[in-house]
């Protein structure tokens, strides 16, 4: 596995139910990433917070953590109604976030570093292709600041259509990698490269054979279950473990998990309510800098 760019780790951050919740880095909750949607005619982006919509809205985890330069973390309360996304749609949910580059130990995936349908196929990017999501393994998360951690895979089924948390059946792909509670929300990147460091190769490049790149793939939402039948007779491995007369099953993770395109954010992010709460912003922010 290469090398990978700090500005990737420096991406995420977590979420929880509380303020309190956050201080204390209680175990539940899930991850994020920040987008950056570059202002026309400017040097300067909007950020925004991604995540999964069953994660802030449904689940309630709509309070942001940001690491702070220096050390600590600052608290962002947003309430699950702060979140915008498209009812019966894809999992993923956005807010707009009040980053400061003098305050806060961040970075943001430039929407310019995201896949979509036009490079997939022009890359021939398929089953097989190196993977790796940053996320929130609860276990050992940082504690007080945020330290995501990375797993590594492979893309093992390309988009299909799959039920999604918010009842929807749209495309997703499967990925042959581990995953667990916390993980929700992560990015998931793809990439190719030729040297063991992708920081220097963290934009596309195509020209004869040569196709190095790191993409923004998608946004992990979930794992498939997988149930293992309870024999007649069978001794558990701990005495703590109690199950039921009548249980038949043990559900677990099956190691396959799932990821919605990238694409499916631009699309959100360009929905028309999202689109001129973002240029109304803007044209505020043009008027106090006049």
């Amino acid at each position: 596995m290469p090398k990978i760019p700090p500005q990737v780790l420096q991406s995420v951050f977590y979420l929880y139910e509380s303020k309190d919740a956050a201080l204390a880095g209680e175990r539940f909750g899930g991850t994020g990433f920040f987008v950056g949607v570059p202002i026309k005619g400017a040097k300067s982006y909007v950020a925004y917070a991604v995540t999964n919509w069953h994660v802030a809205v449904r689940g309630g985890a709509s309070v942001v953590r940001v690491n702070k330069k220096g050390g600590g973390v600052e608290i962002f309360e947003f309430d699950p109604a702060d979140w915008q996304f498209h009812p019966k749609w894809n999992d993923v949910a956005v807010v707009p976030m009040p980053l400061n580059v003098e305050e806060h130990d961040f970075s943001f995936i430039d929407i310019d570093m995201f896949s979509s349908a036009e490079i997939i196929e022009r890359t021939g990017v398929g089953a097989g292709e190196d993977i790796f999501m940053v996320g929130r393994f609860v276990d050992h998360d940082g504690g007080p600041t945020n330290v995501p951690a990375v797993r590594f895979g492979h893309i093992s089924v390309p988009p299909r259509p799959i039920e999604q948390p918010t009842g929807s059946k749209l495309p997703s792909y499967v990925l042959d990698v581990h995953s667990r509670a916390g993980y929700s929300g992560s990015p998931v990147f793809v990439f190719r490269t030729l040297t063991s460091d992708l920081t220097s190769h963290s934009s596309l490049t195509i020209g004869g054979k040569l196709q190095t790149f790191l993409l923004l793939l998608g946004i992990h939402w979930g794992q498939f279950p997988e149930k293992w039948e309870i024999e007649a007779g069978m001794e558990l491995a701990s005495d703590a473990v109690r199950l039921s007369d009548d249980a038949k099953y043990v559900t677990g993770l099956s190691g396959m998990t799932l990821c919605i395109p990238a694409e499916a954010i631009l699309e959100l992010l360009n929905m028309p309510k999202i689109k001129e709460m973002r240029e109304k912003a803007i044209a505020a922010l043009k008027i106090r800098n006049a």
